[in-house]
């Protein structure tokens, strides 16, 4: 399948892809320039480009299609996209200035499942919580060092997550209407020295489609977790995917030029640039936040 630069845009860290079906709109975060764009699909314009106080780690379409829930270093926030107002929601981790946001997914019932991580290498003590608005906010597990890439079975009786670090996705069992996760299982172990897990996301057949960062590749795996398919992409770390397009075909993947020197660079010069892939494989279409 082709790969084709859609947008060149030289993200330090490029990564939260999203798509806004409603708008035909693509989203995605460069966390450590703190900002956050916006593409029109179809015609290829950037329509938007937001800054921030503090790192952005991920965000969530709400009710408002003018509106996104944005998670940043210092809580969530709502960003109305047209006014560029930007309002304090709600923060679980007052107490750990040195902790943030990182990766985060919207379950089938509204509620903003998100992890938090430190930037201190080694750390294991990063959290899941899941936020349903206001102050509504439940830590569901811990023990975390590099979370990423949460998502859902089509049946909503699974939740996949990754930990980078820990070089697997974890798979719990799920159950939709209480939000409670159980069993947590590694599902896929990655060799540590042929890159690592970044961001997730699972096609309408359950299929669970992994971005490898320092691997030059998406890795894509049956719902067992064997491996069907490997995608090369013509840079390094690949950090995370999404469906999109009206067909929900086209595999939108973000990447990062952090930590490369000018050699590595003139090796890949489309570093930290989005990609798209038209898939033969569909995705499913983006949940929606909704605030309690």
């Amino acid at each position: 399948m082709k790969v084709e630069c859609i947008q060149q845009t030289d993200s330090i860290l490029g990564e939260g892809p999203l798509w806004d079906w409603r708008n035909e709109s693509f989203f995605w975060l460069d966390i450590l320039a703190k900002k956050l764009f916006r593409l029109h699909l179809e015609s290829g314009t950037q329509t938007g480009c937001w800054s921030f106080p503090s790192i952005i780690g991920c965000m969530a379409l709400t009710e408002n299609v003018d509106v996104l829930l944005v998670a940043l270093s210092n809580g969530f926030h709502s960003l109305n996209t047209v006014t560029g107002e930007l309002n304090f929601i709600y923060d679980p981790e007052p107490e750990r200035p040195d902790y943030r946001f990182n990766d985060g997914g919207v379950d089938a019932l509204g509620r903003l499942w998100v992890s938090t991580m430190s930037d201190e290498s080694g750390n294991s003590q990063g959290n899941l919580y899941r936020y349903e608005g206001g102050n509504i906010c439940q830590k569901m597990d811990t023990g975390f060092k590099v979370p990423n890439g949460i998502s859902w079975s089509p049946d909503n009786k699974k939740m996949y997550l990754s930990d980078s670090q820990a070089y697997a996705t974890y798979i719990y069992d799920f159950e939709l209407q209480s939000g409670k996760i159980s069993n947590r299982k590694v599902l896929i172990e990655y060799d540590k020295n042929n890159g690592v897990p970044d961001g997730l996301t699972v096609d309408s057949q359950g299929n669970i489609w992994s971005s490898i960062w320092d691997g030059w590749r998406i890795q894509q795996h049956a719902p067992d977790g064997s491996l069907l398919r490997t995608l090369k992409v013509p840079v390094e770390r690949p950090t995370s995917i999404v469906f999109a397009g009206t067909a929900l075909n086209e595999l939108l993947i973000t990447s990062a030029s952090f930590g490369f020197s000018n050699t590595d660079l003139t090796r890949q010069p489309l570093a930290g640039r989005v990609f798209r892939i038209v898939s033969d494989t569909k995705g499913r279409s983006e949940n929606i936040f909704r605030f309690k």
